[in-house]
């Protein structure tokens, strides 16, 4: 069976097939004066013109009596922009096959299920973008599985499983619900957000699937655990964007509490028992020092994006997860890379994102307890130094991003243990020079050597101001070596600025910084900044 998410994508694509297969009626006049209305599966009315504009002179439709009973046939009926006014419980009367209503972009304020009482069939009803203010689900449907009534005025919304004893997929998305009793044996997917949702009880929120809930974009101000105490299989929980200071321990897959007002760890009560794969996103709270060793013992994956991060103590990672994984913590005010000290084995990290810190070095030992990630981005960080050795335990890396730095030179052996690299990103930073294996400055020729760099698959080296007989050289072995390569951005192909710098005695290997001062700003014009405030250092 389908995920709902993808179950949902599936049947907007079924939609769209059949309204590209089916004659899309213009008015109601038009349909109702067909000749053969028992031969229809489908009836597709729009009150939209072919460049998507509103007719001006369709008129309010309102059904009171039992229009459609001579189209006995149809499974799936669609009217958008139709300009639907009002529905009664004899409108339909006679459609005994239909699977599917779409009611969207209409102009419906009261919704009364009995309308579709007479819908013994009926799987999805879509009533998304109306003025619906009150819909009472005062009848059984017993098929249904969908259910979608986004974008409209709803304050209130009462459901219960003996009405829906199958539904699945509950959108109230973007409402102005403030109160609401939800009880279900089947929902996988709930979602609340965008309402005007401040508390809720226990009692209020019953579902026992398996289920994702989304309450996002609210007006909560606490979650107790009386309040989700009820819904036992929680896979998916979404409060972001909403005033929580504390988060009480609850069992959930994925917890997503971006945008709140978290301000330590020592908040996050999270450790789902007996779950080994779960994941806590944190991202734009503000979160300023990571220091007590909080125990997210079955979280994999991590996520503190725009929390204003400027100090994580030392070994906290160790002493915090078990099983992490997936690390993000880009875009914070972190200087250095120290920070994954562990205590006996090596840290369980495959994926880490530190891009758009402070980071300025990477030390020889910063790195050397990662041996298992495969990805590591450093990206729009501000490294000038990176030690010989930095990478050497880090065999299972296959991606290393380091563009828009500030790194002038790498060192000759850097990466030589990294047997497993495959993309290489060093666009945007200040290299004169890349040093190509076994390339001979004398002859111009290109040894065959064993060599990492040469097993690559992937590097982006524009925006540097390399020397323009070096260009060549890096070219000429990018293809030897069936490496994709990308040297020049589109601001050089347009003629904006120069493709390289040039250098009457060719490619130099012992370029000095000196050499690129006049020049640098050109090439990375997103960052200036002085490189000339490290010290020369130079071979």
């Amino acid at each position: 069976m389908l995920p709902s998410n993808l179950l949902v994508i599936f049947i907007l694509i079924v939609s769209v097939a059949i309204i590209q297969m089916t004659q899309v009626w213009s008015s109601f006049d038009e349909l109702f004066n067909y000749s053969e209305p028992e031969t229809l599966e489908y009836i597709i009315l729009s009150g939209q013109n072919e460049n998507e504009t509103i007719r001006s002179d369709l008129k309010a439709f309102v059904c009171v009596e039992p229009v459609f009973e001579r189209f006995t046939s149809v499974k799936y009926i669609i009217l958008h922009y139709a300009r639907v006014l009002y529905i009664s419980s004899d409108c339909f009367r006679g459609m005994k096959e239909i699977k599917f209503v779409g009611l969207e972009w209409n102009e419906l304020t009261i919704v009364d299920m009995r309308i579709f009482s007479v819908l013994n069939k009926i799987e999805y009803i879509y009533l998304s973008d109306n003025y619906i203010v009150q819909i009472n689900f005062n009848i059984t449907l017993p098929e249904l599985q969908h259910f979608e009534a986004d974008n409209n005025r709803l304050q209130t919304i009462r459901i219960d499983s003996k009405n829906l004893p199958i539904i699945s997929r509950l959108n109230l998305n973007n409402n102005q619900i403030s109160q609401f009793t939800i009880e279900s044996e089947s929902i996988t997917t709930l979602i609340l957000t965008k309402n005007r949702i401040k508390s809720f009880q226990g009692p209020d929120l019953r579902i026992s699937s398996e289920c994702s809930v989304d309450l996002s974009d609210n007006l909560l101000t606490k979650i107790t655990p009386d309040m989700i105490a009820n819904i036992p299989h929680l896979m998916h929980m979404n409060l972001s964007h909403n005033f929580l200071h504390v988060v009480p321990n609850f069992n959930s897959l994925w917890t997503d509490l971006t945008h709140n007002l978290i301000t330590t760890l020592e908040n996050v009560n999270f450790s789902p028992s007996n779950q080994i794969r779960s994941a806590i996103i944190l991202d734009s709270n503000k979160i300023f020092h990571f220091e007590r060793w909080i125990t997210f013992k079955n979280v994999t994956v991590f996520s503190c994006k725009f929390c204003s991060i400027h100090i994580i103590e030392p070994f906290f990672f160790s002493n915090t997860f078990t099983y992490l994984s997936h690390l993000e913590l880009n875009s914070n005010y972190l200087t250095t890379v120290h920070i994954f000290e562990a205590h006996e084995k090596d840290l369980e990290f495959s994926y880490i994102n530190l891009s758009r810190n402070k980071i300025q070095k990477i030390g020889r030992t910063d790195l050397s307890r990662l041996s298992r990630v495969v990805k590591l981005i450093l990206d729009t960080n501000d490294i000038l130094t990176i030690e010989n050795g930095a990478f050497d335990q880090m065999v299972e890396m296959k991606y290393l991003d380091l563009s828009n730095n500030l790194i002038f030179k790498l060192p000759l052996e850097l990466l030589e243990k990294n047997i497993n690299l495959k993309i290489l990103l060093l666009s945007g930073n200040n290299m004169a020079f890349f040093r190509i294996p076994g390339w001979q400055k004398d002859t111009g020729k290109i040894m065959p050597i064993n060599s990492t760099l040469n097993t690559l698959r992937l590097l982006h080296i524009q925006n540097n101001p390399l020397q323009c007989g070096c260009v060549d050289v890096i070219r000429s072995w990018a293809k030897n070596n069936n490496i994709l390569l990308r040297i020049h951005d589109e601001n050089v192909k347009n003629g904006v600025k120069p493709a390289c710098i040039v250098n009457d005695g060719g490619c130099s290997i012992n370029v000095r910084k000196i050499y690129v001062k006049d020049y640098w700003h050109i090439f990375n014009d997103k960052r200036i900044h002085d490189i000339f405030e490290q010290n020369e250092g130079d071979e």
